[in-house]
């Protein structure tokens, strides 16, 4: 996948988990762990393109983790 900006469509509610997300070699760290809604987060910007896999995995445990979609943007 290429994209300058990634963002998750993911429930956030108190006591949620983290999820970690790669994209080649860049590392970005979400908490969900904020007020109760279902909305888009946005996990990071880059000054240029980037290229490579997308992995999203849950990095907290016993927490709730809702992802339902994940966003990416060349612009």
């Amino acid at each position: 996948m290429k994209a300058k900006h990634l963002a998750l469509l993911a429930v956030t509610c108190p006591g949620c988990g983290k999820v970690r997300v790669l994209q080649g070699k860049k590392v970005l760290e979400v908490s969900l762990d904020k007020a109760v809604e279902h909305r888009i987060t946005s996990i990071g910007s880059f000054a240029s393109v980037h290229s490579g896999t997308v992995k999203v995995k849950v990095v907290s445990s016993r927490e709730a983790v809702i992802i339902d979609g994940l966003g990416a943007s060349r612009a």
